[in-house]
């Protein structure tokens, strides 16, 4: 699957419920064709981006280094539990 893909998927997506690595349920709605915001508990956690999508795909051994590239630590667990929602499927709301 492509990051063209893992993407709309995301997008297809939007309300259902994906998890962290940790098992913390989250959703999230699209703001535009670029980024979606990440709500927990009905509380915004910030945003993932499609940017920080494409370098988890195009870096699959090293999916943390996109700490260094402006993007929140704290949204970093979102986009990877989006990665794994997109390829693996979504929960059902």
């Amino acid at each position: 699957m492509d990051r063209i893909d893992v993407w709309f998927r995301i997008l297809k997506n939007e309300g259902k419920t994906a998890y962290t690595k940790t098992g913390l349920p989250f959703t999230y709605e699209k703001v535009d064709d670029e980024k979606v915001k990440i709500y927990r508990e009905d509380k915004s956690m910030g945003y993932v981006t499609k940017e920080a999508i494409t370098f988890i795909l195009r870096h699959p051994n090293e999916p943390r280094h996109f700490y260094r590239d402006n993007i929140k630590e704290r949204t970093s667990s979102y986009a990877l539990a989006l990665v794994e929602a997109a390829i693996t499927g979504f929960d059902e709301n």
